[in-house]
């Protein structure tokens, strides 16, 4: 593709469950920024999207699953990536509570067992990070491949809490390996973007080198309807679901939560 017309790649990744389609609907609120959400992303139209005849500076692709395809994000022009993060415990319970349809409709599933939900996103990343992870994470690899033999539907909440904290352990790890492949991204924590939008969206604004826009704050007002994982986009920025875990997690599950995403967590100032 020829990059001298090309707007400006933001793709907006990181864990799933991490506020990615709440950040897509907010960029999308801009005039000169396109959102594409990831299911209705098609890599083949590429040219279209950051070529086409649309107007707009900039292009923002909400692509938590394409987090670990480091030749994909090395080929899109101008390219900023926005990593979403989000406290572990939030996500984890996020990904037992939300329940997606199987392929064959018939029946529903937790994201944390779904087959494309968590196991895909750890397999997905686990190549990528094994050389940070081996040590630390290796009793709690081997519990979830050998809980994986199981059909996702015989597997136990505590069984979809691990594969859920593994999940965003792993997921987080990418950032490190985006800074030694020089992938220019930023990292935004989705409790402080509730907390403050204003100023977290202007920092964003300014990194990915698009001028504010109020529109940016407006963006229940000018998108309707339920997007993926049941987000609905007239919903407001409000603080709801931040500490909506507390009710929903017991003591157990927080303390394996800490075993597998702790020593991450610390690294990124979230205290378990």
């Amino acid at each position: 593709m020829s990059n001298q017309a090309a707007k400006r790649a933001i793709v907006i990744t990181g864990c799933q469950r991490s506020g990615t389609t709440l950040l897509n609907l907010i960029l999308d609120s801009h005039p000169e920024v396109i959102g594409v959400d990831e299911d209705e992303f098609d890599q083949r139209l590429l040219p279209t999207y950051l070529n086409g005849a649309a107007t707009g500076q900039a292009v923002s692709f909400k692509l938590p699953d394409q987090a670990g395809n480091l030749p994909f994000l090395k080929s899109l022009p101008h390219m900023k990536a926005i990593w979403c993060l989000r406290d572990p415990r939030a996500v984890v319970a996020s990904m037992v509570r939300l329940h997606l349809p199987i392929r064959d409709g018939t029946r529903k599933l937790p994201w944390a067992a779904h087959p494309r939900g968590a196991r895909h996103a750890i397999w997905q990343t686990l190549f990528l990070v094994a050389d940070r992870v081996q040590a630390d994470l290796k009793p709690f690899t081997q519990s979830y491949f050998d809980m994986a033999a199981k059909p996702p539907e015989h597997r136990s909440r505590t069984e979809n809490v691990l594969a859920g904290a593994l999940c965003w352990r792993l997921k987080n790890e990418l950032p490190a390996v985006y800074s030694a492949h020089g992938i220019p991204y930023q990292v935004l924590r989705y409790e402080t973007l509730i907390g403050n939008p204003r100023a977290e969206l202007e920092r964003v604004m300014r990194f990915v080198g698009v001028e504010w826009h109020g529109d940016l704050l407006r963006h229940d007002e000018l998108h309707s309807g339920v997007r993926m994982g049941d987000t609905r986009a007239d919903r407001p920025i409000d603080a709801d679901s931040v500490e909506r875990w507390r009710e929903e997690l017991d003591a157990d599950d927080l303390a394996l939560i800490a075993d597998i995403c702790g020593t991450r967590a610390r690294a990124f100032g979230i205290d378990l």
